[in-house]
């Protein structure tokens, strides 16, 4: 029987390999597969360990936002609002589920100063600028008065567009 030519061009399938060969050839896919399987293993683990840690300093940091009264939240440029930390009920009462995507920052603020640091918001959020230790009245959700200090920033998306705004909110 004449072996195709095909078959001829393939290595590991002409007659000319030793026994020893062959095992060397097969073997190495098998070596450099079980590499990768090692390798993502330890990658797992590693990204495991980092969750982790994430998680803890996220628990550590939601102690700490609690004792000292300060929260944090995000918005969109509608200022709408993205996050919002746990904090906030302790200082406005409402919970996170409550704003996220349901209120904007001028929303929680004092009647009588609404219009003004609504476009004041939106104004330093369209050139970029900061907010530093800026003095807020705002309202809690049982209707009294909050008094705030505001830092804030505006978040960049990787071409440098201001795509919202976020700010660190203390009592």
């Amino acid at each position: 029987m004449a072996i195709p030519d095909a078959v001829r061009t393939i290595p590991m399938l002409q007659p000319n390999y030793t026994p020893l060969e062959t095992l060397g050839i097969l073997t190495l896919p098998m070596l450099l597969f079980i590499l990768l399987v090692v390798r993502q293993r330890r990658r797992n683990r590693e990204l495991s360990k980092m969750k982790e840690e994430l998680e803890r300093f996220k628990e550590r940091y939601e102690q700490l936002s609690e004792q000292s009264g300060t929260f944090i939240w995000e918005v969109d440029r509608e200022g709408l609002h993205t996050y919002v930390d746990p904090t906030v009920e302790k200082v406005l009462g409402y919970t996170p589920g409550e704003m996220i995507g349901k209120r904007t920052f001028y929303d929680e603020l004092y009647p009588e100063d609404r219009e003004k640091m609504k476009n004041f918001g939106f104004m330093v959020m369209a050139k970029g600028d900061k907010i530093k230790n800026r003095e807020v009245r705002q309202l809690h959700k049982n209707g009294h008065t909050v008094y705030t200090i505001t830092n804030g920033l505006s978040i960049h998306d990787g071409k440098g567009n201001v795509i919202g705004y976020g700010a660190l909110i203390r009592i």
